[in-house]
């Protein structure tokens, strides 16, 4: 740890730069996804992962805006990968669910993903593979706690 950082520092700021480096492998073996696209397959990942939800909390989950919320499930919807409902017991709340054509071109997206990611490790070693999965590992359970409970209440 640099003197005068704290461990929040110092674990952020390293955070934001393996986040950076992923990024930069994103977008060099798939200059054409757009900001647009990321969102539009967190979207459905979160609906396949935790099913139908309401247009409130797709958009706290996903850190977005309601009108920006609305125009991206308005765009699912017209590509056939969502489907919007009335929620049965409140009718003013819309509830989204994806459709099995959203599940299958979400499932082929990752799978594009991450075979276009496998050049960037094919020069690792065995040892290197399996410190990446094992730290990918414990960060997507981090990652669980900080974004899937109330755990990460901030100010802003």
């Amino acid at each position: 740890m640099t003197k005068g950082k704290s461990l929040l520092d110092t674990a952020a700021s390293d955070l934001v730069s393996m986040m950076m480096g992923v990024d930069k492998i994103i977008k060099k073996t798939n200059p054409e996804l757009s900001n647009r696209d990321n969102m539009k397959y967190w979207v459905l990942s979160l609906l396949e992962r935790d099913g139908p939800q309401s247009m409130t909390s797709l958009g706290s989950q996903a850190h977005i805006s309601k009108p920006y919320m609305t125009r991206l499930v308005d765009s699912l919807i017209q590509d056939g990968y969502v489907e919007r409902n009335s929620d049965p017991h409140d009718r003013r709340v819309i509830i989204i669910s994806i459709t099995n054509k959203g599940e299958l071109v979400n499932k082929k997206f990752l799978i594009e993903l991450r075979d276009s990611v496998k050049p960037f490790l094919k020069s690792l070693t065995k040892e290197e593979l399996d410190k990446i999965t094992a730290a990918s590992n414990d960060i997507a359970e981090i990652f669980s706690k900080i974004f899937f409970t109330d755990s990460h209440k901030t100010n802003d």
